[in-house]
């Protein structure tokens, strides 16, 4: 949007100047991934931290246009392998841990435990790249809906010992599965193909999904929203 630079950078000045903790995240595709210096220099000199995320997602409609701007697996290899956007290459890029017991008791997300998605139109979806209706706030309380959605409800009884592939990867431990995107692909209990990517790119070891699909790279078959709101 026209001007929308410079109001960001001013934002950014004023959130500074009444001592809030900013961060500039840059997110890594094909239109920029190699302008990430330039974004770098650009924190340095507003005095805010740099994060780097390559996930590019679904639209929330089911829409897969975006995805062809994710970075090819070979140009992603060298993000996870460039020490000046990820630090320790070689503590980052270490091979997998195995998951203990108490790995597998954890919860896969944050997604509908601690925070929520409420779409304009009062649909209440655990996150926002997690499109699983759960409730309307024009109908309900939010409340209500937070405390006694089913929805919800069966998002917050699953851990990673629930998930039949990912339990048994090596990468279970450190990976960043994201249940929204598995959800997608057509299974909130299954893995996330772009995550799957990401560990293999960043370490190199397929994940068990990978191994068990043949392939490096499953394709999504992603599901659409359906909204309560009518």
């Amino acid at each position: 949007m026209p001007g929308s630079w410079k109001r960001s950078i001013a934002a950014i000045r004023f959130l500074k100047s009444h001592g809030l903790r900013v961060a500039i995240a840059n997110v890594l595709m094909t239109a920029n991934m190699h302008d990430h210096q330039g974004v770098q220099a650009l924190a340095r000199e507003l005095g805010v931290r740099y994060n780097l995320d390559p996930t590019i997602t679904p639209k929330m409609d089911g829409n897969t246009s975006s995805l062809s701007l994710r970075i090819p697996g070979n140009e992603l290899n060298s993000v996870f392998h460039n020490e000046a956007l990820i630090g320790n290459v070689k503590e980052f890029c270490l091979p997998p841990s195995p998951a203990s017991a108490d790995d597998l008791e954890d919860h896969p997300c944050s997604a509908g435990h601690s925070s929520c998605y409420v779409s304009p139109y009062g649909d209440v979806f655990p996150c926002v790249q997690f499109p699983l209706p759960s409730g309307n706030v024009r109908r309900q309380k939010f409340l209500d809906i937070w405390r006694n959605s089913r929805q919800l409800e069966e998002v917050r009884s699953i851990r990673l010992k629930d998930l039949p592939v990912c339990s048994t990867c090596s990468h279970a431990a450190a990976c960043t599965r994201c249940p929204g995107l598995a959800y997608m692909e057509g299974n909130m209990r299954g893995p996330s193909s772009a995550d799957c990517e990401k560990s293999f790119q960043r370490t190199g070891i397929p994940s068990a999904n990978m191994v068990r699909q043949k392939r490096l790279v499953p394709p999504p078959t992603l599901v659409q929203i359906q909204p309560l709101s009518v």
